[in-house]
C-alpha cells in the first residue's frame, strides 16, 4: 500500500475540526498527524513532524490565519497549505 497523505488540522471550533479529522480518517489513503486549535499548538505539533498538508482556518482569535500560513510556508516550503473558512 502505498504512503498515506499526513494532515494538520488547525481551527479553533473543536466539533468542527474533529468532524473533519473523522472525515479524512474515513479514508484509509488518509491519516491526521495533529488536530490543534491554535496557532501555537500547530507550531509545537510541526516540531514533532511535519504533514503533506496542513488545514488551516483563516479566522482565529487574536491571530491572522494569513500570518500563520506564511510562517508555516517559510518554515516548511514542501507543505500544502489550505485554507479554511466558513
Amino acid at each position: 500500500m502505498p504512503k498515506s497523505v499526513s494532515f494538520l488540522v488547525l481551527d479553533d471550533h473543536p466539533v468542527f475540526r474533529q468532524g473533519l479529522g473523522a472525515l479524512i480518517r474515513s479514508d484509509e489513503r488518509y491519516e491526521v498527524s495533529a488536530e490543534v486549535g491554535t496557532p501555537e499548538e500547530a507550531l509545537q505539533a510541526l516540531e514533532r513532524g511535519v504533514p503533506d498538508i496542513a488545514l488551516v482556518d483563516i479566522s482565529l482569535p487574536g491571530h491572522n490565519g494569513l500570518d500563520l500560513v506564511k510562517t508555516l510556508k517559510a518554515a516548511h516550503p514542501g507543505m500544502l497549505v489550505l485554507i479554511i473558512s466558513m
